[in-house]
């Protein structure tokens, strides 16, 4: 799995690509928590080219939605696929946890809540 993460205005954005599985979960988990306990923020993962997710995969982003939400953030997947919104679905994650389609749909998100 690939991970590029970086800081924007007010947020964080990670991009992920491959399959998000219990295998490749330690960069991801140790990356993105140390950025929000130096710097809380909110948190856009774009999962548009994630091809799998397995439930340690699902554990990783709860972990991450938990840490960025109890610091009063928001936290939103960008363009998850169908298969992967129907594994939030099932998993009753999908009302919990926000998603959008495009990077601009979720910054709106994350304004629209701060604001």
């Amino acid at each position: 799995m690939l991970i590029n993460l970086e800081k924007k205005d007010g947020f964080y954005l990670v991009r992920l690509e491959g399959e998000l599985v219990f295998s490749e979960l330690d960069k991801f988990e140790k990356e993105v928590i140390k950025k929000i306990e130096e710097e809380p923020l909110s948190v856009i993962v774009d999962v548009s080219s994630v091809s799998f997710v397995d439930s340690s995969g699902l554990g990783a982003l709860v972990k991450v939605y938990t840490k960025v939400r109890l610091r009063n953030h928001e936290f939103v997947l960008v363009g998850p696929s169908e298969e992967f919104k129907k594994v939030l679905e099932v998993t009753n994650l999908l009302g919990l946890i926000n998603t959008a389609e495009s990077l601009e749909e979720a910054e709106a998100l994350i304004s629209q809540k701060t604001s």
